[in-house]
């Protein structure tokens, strides 16, 4: 998570410039949110979202008393702006101008006094219920009070030099570490950054009694070919720790001589579920025989996106990646009623090596080391990434449910699996006697988009 260790005072609405055009009263372009505060001894102007296409440039300059201390030209695209040996109690105006592709001009005026206390968060992490930071702030009074809110003015709790707040998923936030010394209070240090609508890192380490309860469900055993030998318990799963401390969940199959394959899973059906967003999943595999390997990360319908149901594969089916006899290649699938019709498992499949290549160039031995599988789901269409790199677009280039089920009215929930096949799974093929695999999860982690539609889910009631 990218960690801006700013001071910010939040203001709305702000443009762009160009040479000397002739201005008009409003603007074509605008950004969502701009700041004014201080970091490492620099006074920083950062907003967020870059300006529309068409902007020319930013201009800004810096003055106190009327007297222009410092004047910067920001190039598009460009969120940040820093301004050197400002005097610490002393009141400075922030002049940001713009014009737009059309010469709409846009100008704000914004009015900064830099603190006495220096300040500033030295770790942030904001999830998708709650947000911990931890802060080094001096020189304090030892009748100042120090107090952690939001922009709604919601107190965190504060021990020492760390605290935590609580967040709503997928908003915007913005955090103020705030001093108050008899009737003057300082906001000396800020975060902003948008909540996840959710996330786990498995740090569970040695528990035997699953992953949370609130997140995670076993979904147990049925007659699919992913699902067939999957064991009711949690003795197919573990919660591992690196030697770097990297905490993860170990999801195993197997099959030895007399005696019924195993496979492990997990769900958040009725629990977490989400319409458009991005979801990544940091995994890696291990076997020791491709026949009968199948695991898993993916996504299946709580909600449907057509009338007639969640029926597979009318209400669809994402697969994010799936590792089937194929010791080279990952699979990023699409299932819809007319890309899977009955009997053939079919669906929309590419294929892609480690180096997020459409190739079955290279070794397995390349999916036991950890990778990023994602896979962002907006208005227009599904893309995957693998490591950053786009793999694939399925876009949603008809009206056509039978084809693109993943509509707004529908709600896709998360499963990781590790399934073992059946020598009458043609697909994964059937394990052997001696049979052994494992697919690692460091972290599941589900960002918003501009899209995204925050569902009323259980876990969100916790």
């Amino acid at each position: 998570m990218k960690k801006l260790f700013i001071l910010l005072i939040n203001v709305l609405m702000v443009s762009c410039p160009g040479s000397d055009p002739q201005p008009v009263e409003t603007a074509d372009w605008s950004v969502s949110q701009i700041s004014v505060g201080q970091q490492d001894g620099k006074v920083v102007l950062s907003w967020r979202d870059p300006a529309a296409p068409g902007l020319i440039e930013i201009g800004i300059e810096a003055s106190s008393g009327g007297i222009t201390v410092r004047e910067q030209k920001i190039k598009p695209g460009e969120q940040t702006a820093f301004f050197d040996n400002l005097e610490k109690g002393k009141t400075y105006v922030f002049k940001l101008t713009g014009y737009g592709q059309n010469s709409q001009k846009n100008e704000k005026i914004i009015t900064h006094t830099v603190s006495s206390v220096d300040g500033r968060f030295t770790q942030a992490n904001v999830y998708d219920l709650t947000a911990d930071f931890i802060w080094d702030v001096e020189p304090i009074p030892t009748e100042a009070v120090l107090t952690l809110e939001t922009e709604e003015g919601i107190l965190g709790k504060i021990t020492d030099n760390r605290g935590s707040i609580n967040v709503f998923p997928g908003a915007d936030c913005v955090f103020h570490l705030t001093v108050t010394n008899g009737n003057v209070k300082e906001t000396i240090a800020s975060y902003q950054d948008r909540s996840l609508l959710f996330w786990d890192d498995f740090s569970e380490t040695g528990t035997t009694d699953g992953p949370n309860s609130t997140r995670w469900k076993n979904p147990g055993p049925a007659g699919s070919a992913w699902n067939n030998a999957l064991v009711k318990d949690w003795s197919m799963v573990e919660f591992l720790k690196d030697t770097d401390n990297t905490t993860f969940i170990r999801f195993k199959g197997s099959k030895n001589k007399d005696e019924k394959s195993k496979g492990s899973a997990v769900h958040s059906k009725d629990l977490f579920y989400f319409t458009y967003g991005k979801i990544e999943f940091r995994a890696r595999l291990k076997e020791n025989d491709n026949q009968g390997h199948f695991p898993a990360l993916w996504l299946m319908p709580q909600k449907s996106g057509r009338p007639d149901g969640l029926t597979w594969p009318l209400g669809g089916e994402i697969d994010v990646m799936e590792h089937v006899r194929r010791n080279t290649q990952i699979s990023q699938t699409v299932h819809s009623e007319k890309t899977s019709p009955a009997p053939f498992y079919a669906g929309d499949h590419v294929y892609v090596n480690a180096k997020g290549e459409r190739s079955s160039i290279g070794s397995y031995k390349d999916w036991e080391n950890w990778h990023v599988f994602a896979m962002e789901w907006t208005k227009d269409g599904l893309f995957w990434y693998l490591d950053g790199k786009h793999t694939r677009t399925f876009n949603k280039n008809m009206n056509d449910p039978a084809w693109y089920p993943f509509t707004e009215e529908s709600a896709f929930y998360i499963i990781m699996n590790m399934g073992v096949g059946r020598a009458s799974d043609g697909y994964p093929g059937g394990a052997l006697d001696g049979f052994s695999a494992h697919m690692d999860v460091d972290y599941v982690r589900v960002t918003p988009n501009n899209d995204t539609i925050v569902r009323d889910c259980p876990y969100y009631k916790q």
